[in-house]
């Protein structure tokens, strides 16, 4: 009888896995349409370069993507605020221009070209009703995209560190889970099955000793994709797309 509710319960939770790999698939279909979601997977989990140091991770940080639009758009705006402070100094324009007359004087000689020369000066005596509104307006846009560089900067910033944080305590429990408790899990079933065999325990303890090193390989599996998974979000944070 226990074993049969053993059974059960490995039933039960190949049922739950399939039930959340039918829900992954169906939210991943969102993005990419549910052929694709549909095909089958690689088993296998990808492998990636060691991850940097925290220093160099941060260093990495500011060539993102994301900040590299803000610095543009930072530029940008600088450009904006010169141009405006420009307009309030005096315009100057030059021009010349050749002329050929034709025809002849009263005297019968013939007449002559024409060279013209002109100069244009435009000064900024109202600036209130253009200049100023020009300077304002490009500040204000100065202003705004330095607060969002700096506001990127700051959210990247603290994603970095909670998911380098992360990533290192996850290390350190499938570094214990393959050193530690599955080398111990192993051992405790064969003791089981070594005591049933000698009729010293009943086969329940063997099928809890099964169940325990399942149940402890599973948790490991876990910690692996929960780790990959930030590992690919800090190749994000570095700006690495592949």
């Amino acid at each position: 009888m226990q074993a049969q509710l053993e059974l059960s319960g490995l039933n039960n939770r190949a049922i739950q896995n399939q039930q959340q790999i039918e829900i992954l698939k169906a939210q991943l279909g969102r993005w990419i349409g549910m052929k694709n979601a549909s095909r089958p997977l690689v088993l296998s989990m990808p492998r990636w370069s060691m991850l940097p140091s925290f220093a160099i991770l941060k260093k990495h940080l500011l060539k993102h993507p994301l900040l590299q639009a803000d610095a543009a758009n930072v530029e940008a705006s600088c450009y904006e605020v010169a141009y405006a402070k420009e307009q309030y100094k005096p315009g100057w324009q030059f021009g010349i221009s050749y002329g050929v007359r034709e025809g002849r004087m009263p005297d019968g000689m013939p007449r002559s070209d024409m060279l013209t020369a002109q100069i244009t000066m435009d000064l900024p005596l109202f600036t209130a009703n253009r200049q100023d509104r020009l300077l304002s307006a490009s500040l204000n846009r100065l202003n705004v995209s330095q607060f969002d560089r700096h506001t990127h900067f700051r959210d990247l910033m603290q994603a970095l560190t909670t998911q380098y944080a992360v990533w290192q305590r996850l290390s350190e429990r499938e570094h214990l889970y393959s050193n530690q408790l599955i080398p111990e899990a192993k051992q405790n079933t064969k003791a089981a099955l070594l005591a049933y065999q000698n009729t010293t325990t009943e086969l329940t303890a063997v099928l809890r000793a099964y169940s325990s090193q399942l149940t402890f390989q599973l948790e490991q599996i876990q910690l692996r994709v929960e780790r990959l998974k930030t590992r690919a979000t800090l190749l994000y944070l570095e700006g690495i797309l592949s």
